[in-house]
């Protein structure tokens, strides 16, 4: 996974391979803390860049044993004799339930809401898309943070951090846009436009505080 962890993600989390779900959160929650750069004893064991890289892999972890389809699939990958946990990549885990399962779940689901003209006007002209515009088009399309997760197959703890712009809370970079790009699909809104400027308020606020 990264040459300062060899272990499985349930090992990372210190959390045995068949616990339930709420012990997973549990673990996550307590290995985040443990690794948060608020914690002084961290950097007389880490340096600072090893910190942060273990606070990706712990985003990672959750990302994969926080959702119950990432899991399962991860579960299965475990079995295998000839899988060197080492050389295994996020991207492998996830990357072909992504690309298979998203499409054909949001290809069978159609939001059903009261389309109000003045809203819809708003919607297409809104240029600030961050994560409060976000939750305002999911609420006006009556689509549940449940059902949401169960079709972009992001863990609702990533979805209602995404929704505050809560970006302490969220994984690297390259999954907060993933998660953008799902959500913006599955929303029916301009997926260009509301990359680009979810993206530019997420960098420009992330490097305020770096």
């Amino acid at each position: 996974m990264t040459q300062s962890f060899h272990g499985t993600y349930y090992d990372l989390l210190e959390v045995r391979q068949g616990s339930p779900q709420h012990e997973v959160t549990k673990a996550y929650e307590r290995a985040k803390q443990t690794y948060s750069s608020d914690n002084p004893a961290l950097y007389t064991v880490f340096s600072e860049v090893e910190a942060r890289e273990l606070l990706k892999l712990i985003e990672e972890a959750y990302l994969v044993l926080g959702n119950t389809i990432f899991r399962s699939r991860y579960d299965e990958i475990l079995k295998d004799p000839e899988i060197q946990i080492q050389d295994l990549k996020f991207q492998d885990i996830v990357g072909p339930l992504l690309s298979a399962g998203v499409d054909k779940q949001k290809a069978h689901f159609r939001p059903t809401y009261q389309k109000d003209s003045d809203m819809e006007e708003v919607i297409q002209g809104e240029e600030i898309c961050d994560g409060l515009f976000l939750k305002k088009v999911r609420e006006y399309k009556k689509i549940t943070i449940a059902k949401m997760s169960e079709i972009s197959r992001i863990n609702s703890h990533y979805i209602v951090a995404l929704e505050k712009n809560l970006w302490s809370d969220l994984p690297a970079m390259v999954f907060v846009r993933g998660f953008v790009v799902q959500i913006a699909r599955i929303l029916e809104l301009d997926e260009k436009k509301t990359i680009e400027s979810f993206m530019k308020i997420y960098k420009a606020d992330v490097a305020k505080k770096d």
